[in-house]
């Protein structure tokens, strides 16, 4: 059969072949039976039937596969005839070392025909390695999508805490109900779709180890590998549902405090809708769960095709070098980690996702490179002696084994030259087949996004320096040649390491910063109301924009007899009744009684008649008692410490946010009232706006907790519509977030498309002259991008 016929097999033709491979190598796959349907679960029996295993079974589970699946197996066999013993596994959390090893081996009984093993990775491993040493067949019975190793010949084990792959033996059969499956916890789901996007840099490594290191390296299994990695990415959106982390257990330390959700940590977006399908909750290895009604069964069923083809894959080659590499390194050191720190276990794919997240950096700056600047240059003494230091340093008490295993690594100047010659003569080759490797999945971190995985080390409990450090020194982990060893020969490990995490982690507190502040849209209501929709600073356009869940804006000036009232221009002419003799006299000259004797709202629309320029203690008086309603003053003639008073006198101060076009009023209006929140509005041209904002941010941002940046119409309505560009304000917003200060725009003219593509951008505090077509325009938005309950107008 040629290499196109055996790429177009299904996943049920697998099983039991063989084939003389292009490699060179005669290919076998020891799984007999794959069996992925609904209601799978009642067909155990008829599996081992076929495969001629009927009679004395052990089951093993633990206690929460047990309860999902492993009950319903256990009546089903013994319903048909089967003796069962039945292990749940005892640890909490359940970890494959020698503990579950040895509880597993005190309860299997003597004549046992069939392993069968009810849950995902951990159960799996350690049914593999029982099934290897007491040569007893095994079959998985599947809980959940969540990591490629059900079909694989290797078993991970955590042996006096350090992480080894002992080679074991292929279950003779996989059982995957896919209603079992789908109602799976979306992290779990999320996790099988991070360890299916690691076989990226997986390949690569392998391309890398082959020209490098000469290593066996078969092209078939790698395209076999890319077809089931670009088929479970086209996926991720549909998997992206199920089950969120609950409420209370970020860490998985937490207990579960009720059945709300919380921000959703990998998204960086509320999980709302979400959370009003969840029906329960279940804890899955040491973490705690909201169950929802399920996934699409052929979102899952394709997902998990291609984790068992990986599966496959490695056990065709005989290790797992198609499906581990860099990646794997890490997960694996921040397993142990956790494991000798006695923290809960974080899953597997999720790691890998992350990793592979930081091989990708990685790769990026090995392509920058031109064949000349490959150099390897040999470890000095003193250099071994550190590296044997900082192993003891991060490996604590397995240390000594990692230098024994990995001396051997580190090559004399003669190896190194040798290979850095066959390096240099087929880089560029090897660059094309990398890039080619790399493109098949052109944003992984969108696709991790999209499935709900974790995107950066602190989502999963892991350190910041636990995150360096893996960078470094996690090649110790498994002697295989990955980037990670060709980065340490080139001498550019350590650089490249601090790089990555220094630019991981900044990146990450600027995206958590803005995350935090992203679960609503902030709006202000210019002049009050709007210039269209509510006459100008009046209690009436208050009451307005309050109503639609907006911040009012007041101008505030004082009357000739000291009493701040709410207006816009200097003079009454424009917004009120006042004869010409009274509306063309400044305020300032006026006093209140004066002021506030004609109508101000009339003009605007009859709707309005009898409103009054209302002095600054009527909207005070109606904020008191409400700490839902916000207001800005924007000041126009008034003393700071007078208006600074009477914030105090009514106790509204943690409901001002003041504002200002000069930066210095705004630190002194700060100095001055306690609590009260501060804005810098900048207008002009865009090159104007441009050089006050680098002057407020030279500054520190000094006084301020917002910057407003007025959005004036560009010159190409038909492209993006402003004058200032998009990329100034992705920069600006990233800088203000990094800061800790809010980011607001004020488009003098927006339509849905100009709106949704500033939402798109991130901005989530906006001014406007139009409320109602704002909260319209926003709520369209939600819509469209599925984010209805994700993001509230603030209220």
């Amino acid at each position: 059969m040629d290499k196109e016929a055996l790429l177009q097999r299904s996943l049920e033709e697998w099983p039991s072949s063989s084939f003389d491979c292009e490699c060179g190598a005669h290919h076998r796959v020891e799984l007999r039976k794959v069996v992925l349907e609904v209601g799978a679960i009642m067909r155990v029996h008829d599996v081992l039937e076929e495969l001629k295993l009927g009679g004395r079974i052990f089951l093993l589970s633990d206690s929460i596969t047990y309860d999902i699946a492993g009950r319903t197996v256990e009546q089903h066999l013994s319903d048909n005839g089967h003796e069962v013993t039945s292990s749940i596994q005892r640890g909490k959390p359940v970890y494959a070392d020698e503990l579950a090893l040895g509880q597993a081996l005190v309860e299997l009984p003597l004549g046992t025909n069939c392993i069968v093993a009810v849950g995902a990775g951990t159960l799996n491993d350690i049914a593999r390695y029982l099934s290897y040493k007491l040569d007893i067949p095994y079959l998985i019975v599947a809980t959940a999508p969540s990591m490629d190793g059900f079909a694989s010949g290797g078993s991970p084990l955590i042996v006096e805490g350090f992480k080894v792959t002992y080679q074991a033996v292929s279950p003779v059969a996989i059982v995957g109900d896919l209603t079992v499956l789908s109602q799976a916890p979306a992290t779990m789901i999320a996790a099988g779709v991070g360890d299916m996007l690691g076989k990226l840099t997986a390949l690569a490594d392998w391309q890398l180890a082959s020209l490098v290191e000469e290593e066996h390296y078969c092209p078939f299994i790698a395209d076999m590998m890319m077809q089931a990695v670009e088929t479970c990415a086209n996926q991720a959106v549909r998997l992206g549902s199920g089950a969120e982390p609950a409420s209370g257990v970020r860490s998985g330390t937490e207990p579960v405090n009720g059945a709300g959700s919380e921000a959703d940590r990998r998204s960086g977006c509320d999980i709302g809708s979400k959370a009003e399908r969840r029906m329960n909750f279940c804890t899955t290895e040491g973490r705690v769960y909201a169950v929802s009604g399920g996934v699409d069964t052929t979102a899952i069923k394709q997902l998990m095709e291609g984790l068992i083809l990986s599966g496959i894959a490695m056990g065709m080659l005989g290790n797992s070098r198609p499906a581990s590499g860099s990646e794997h390194h890490l997960s694996h050191y921040w397993e142990m980690k956790h494991a000798l720190r006695g923290l809960p276990p974080e899953l597997h794919g999720l790691k890998v996702g992350v990793a592979t997240l930081m091989i990708l950096q990685m790769y990026d700056r090995l392509l920058k490179l031109d064949a000349d600047e490959l150099v390897m240059t040999a470890k000095t003494p003193e250099e071994l002696e550190r590296w044997e230091k900082e192993i003891h340093d991060g490996y604590g008490l397995v240390a000594g084994d990692m230098v024994k295993v990995n001396k051997a690594m580190f090559l004399p100047q003669q190896q190194l030259d040798v290979r850095v010659k066959r390096l240099r003569v087929r880089w560029d080759e090897l660059k094309r087949q990398l890039v080619t490797c790399l493109a098949l999945v052109p944003d992984v971190q969108r696709i991790l996004e999209q499935a709900g995985a974790a995107l950066h080390p602190s989502e999963l409990n892991i350190a910041r320096e636990d995150s360096a450090y893996a960078l470094r020194y996690a090649k110790e982990v498994r002697s295989r040649y990955t980037i990670l060893q060709l980065a340490d020969q080139l001498g550019l490990l350590e650089l490249w390491a601090e790089e990555i995490s220094e630019q991981q982690w900044k990146r990450w507190e600027e995206r958590d910063c803005v995350r935090r502040r992203a679960d609503k849209v902030y709006w202000q209501a210019h002049r009050g109301g709007g210039a269209y929709e509510a006459p100008d600073n009046t209690m009436g356009a208050n009451e307005y924009a309050w109503r639609l869940g907006g911040i009012p804006e007041a101008d505030v000036r004082t009357t000739k007899d000291g009493v701040i009232v709410c207006l816009h221009d200097a003079t009454l002419a424009r917004t009120t009744t006042a004869p010409e003799e009274i509306g063309n006299v400044p305020v300032s000259e006026l006093a209140f009684q004066e002021v506030t004797t004609w109508d101000a709202g009339v003009k605007f629309d009859p709707e309005f008649a009898g409103e009054r320029v209302p002095a600054l203690e009527e909207v005070f008086q109606a904020m008191q008692g409400r700490p839902e309603r916000l207001v800005y003053l924007d000041l126009k003639e008034v003393n700071l410490h007078q208006l600074g008073e009477l914030i105090d006198r009514y106790k509204v101060n943690r409901q001002v946010i003041f504002t200002h076009y000069v930066q210095s009023n705004c630190a002194e209006m700060k100095a001055i009232a306690d609590d009260v929140r501060c804005m810098l509005w900048i207008g002009g041209n865009a090159e104007q706006i441009k050089a006050t904002f680098q002057a407020a941010l030279e500054s520190g941002f000094e006084g301020l907790d917002q910057v407003q940046l007025h959005l004036n119409d560009g010159h190409d309505s038909d492209m993006w519509p402003y004058e200032l560009e998009s990329e100034f304000l992705k920069e600006a917003l990233a800088v203000t977030a990094a800061a800790g200060i809010d980011l607001e725009v004020l488009p003098f003219r927006f339509d849905q498309r100009s709106m949704s593509e500033l939402l798109d951008i991130g901005i989530t505090w906006y001014a406007t002259d139009e409320p109602a077509r704002f909260v319209e325009c926003v709520k369209a938005w939600a819509e469209a991008e599925d984010r209805v309950g994700l993001v509230e107008l603030s209220e």
